[in-house]
């Protein structure tokens, strides 16, 4: 599902368009809203920090390079943590985490 701006789509559709359909129907056709600019090239981890700004993240269980491999992620309900893969696995968009 995509977001988007819903007060200001129910506004734009004209009440006679809404005759026959479900207006969630509607919605799901209106174009996409880019709430979180996803920057190109960008990560789980990158995306998961964009999501949460202000959550503390630890880098947990360094390799000899330095190199964390776990990420706690302390927040209001509790601790979330992710592996090294899928943290810096490339972020993909909507759809393209589904199987064909």
């Amino acid at each position: 599902m995509s977001l988007i701006d819903r007060e200001k789509t129910m506004e734009e559709i004209p009440i006679d368009v809404c005759d026959g359909f479900e207006v969630t129907d509607i919605i799901e056709k209106m174009p996409p809203v880019q709430a979180i600019p996803i920057p190109e090239g960008a990560t789980n981890g990158d995306m998961i920090k964009a999501i949460f700004p202000t959550m503390e993240i630890e880098e947990c269980n360094k390799d000899i390079n330095g190199n964390p491999n776990l990420y706690r992620i302390y927040g209001l309900s509790g601790v979330a943590e992710f592996g090294r893969e899928f943290w810096n696995a490339p972020y993909r968009r909507g759809n393209e985490n589904e199987v064909k």
